[in-house]
């Protein structure tokens, strides 16, 4: 009898975890990031859950990044005043955006998002691919802390990296340094000794380096990788570790080779624990 007891008990428990489970559905969940005084290289890891597949939006917009009326709490003004989002848009250009507190207008009182070059229209529609790096300006002294819902993506992430300038979202909440991206797979390097030539010619202009480049736009630094496969900052002309290189929440990428790709693997999911099988105080 308790043989058979023990039989049953255990042929329900395989069967239960043998069931085919649906895709994990992603929890909204909010993310937090503090802004510095002057430019801030935010990393956008939340997005509009699409259905219970676990699948994110492709797009983005300021009201639903930001809410329709700031409610991230960016520091609203008007554009000589409020902190400036920067959207990266085609061939390494950047749209400047802000929230325009109320004030007095030829039309009357208006508020919302606005874009430094097109005056009073609406832009809490404007939108842009979840892959493209966001940069936020800072202009007020102190720091803000700003919040942002939604879902975390659960798959792969695969960039289009075109010639010239390219800038990207991280996409993920991961501590990533340019080790983990694996650029040398695809890079286009320098001849070491190239790096020991003057950087201006002798009419002042700078000497352009034949290669692709890592950027992080926020702080202007520049690194490249040579043929010996050593990792080079552009401005020092000295050799860095790339394992102490952090790839910021935007970083980019100047493609002097043909247009490749670069894939960004989703975090494993957090699986939960295995209950533990105790003995039957009825078996015996």
């Amino acid at each position: 009898m308790k043989l058979t007891f023990f039989f049953l008990m255990a042929l329900l428990s395989t069967s239960a975890w043998c069931e085919e489970r649906p895709a994990p559905t992603p929890p909204s969940t909010t993310q937090e990031f503090t802004l510095q005084p002057g430019l801030n290289a935010v990393p956008i890891t939340r997005f509009p859950l699409l259905g219970p597949d676990g699948a994110v939006g492709e797009k983005l917009t300021l009201a639903g990044v930001f809410g329709p009326n700031n409610e991230a709490g960016l520091g609203a003004g008007d554009a000589n005043s409020a902190d400036i989002v920067w959207v990266s848009t085609a061939n390494g250009e950047w749209e400047q955006l802000y929230f325009s507190s109320n004030r007095v207008t030829p039309v009357g009182a208006r508020h919302g998002w606005r874009s430094v070059s097109a005056g009073e229209e609406d832009f809490s529609d404007f939108s842009w691919p979840f892959t493209a790096g966001v940069m936020i300006e800072r202009r007020q002294k102190d720091p803000i802390s700003i919040a942002f819902q939604g879902a975390p993506r659960l798959t792969e992430t695969v960039l289009q990296i075109n010639r010239g300038s390219n800038y990207f979202n991280r996409v993920y909440d991961v501590k990533w340094t340019l080790v983990d991206l694996e650029l040398e797979a695809f890079f286009v390097r320098v001849p070491e000794q190239a790096l020991a030539r003057p950087q201006v010619d002798p009419t002042g202009n700078a000497v352009e380096v034949l290669a692709d480049q890592f950027v992080h736009p926020s702080t202007g630094d520049h690194y490249v990788l040579t043929e010996e496969g050593v990792w080079f900052h552009m401005d020092t002309r000295m050799p860095v570790d790339p394992g102490l290189i952090e790839v910021l929440g935007t970083f980019g990428i100047n493609r002097f080779g043909e247009p490749t790709t670069l894939s960004l693997p989703a975090p494993p999911i957090p699986q939960p624990a295995i209950p533990q099988l105790r003995p039957s105080p009825f078996l015996g």
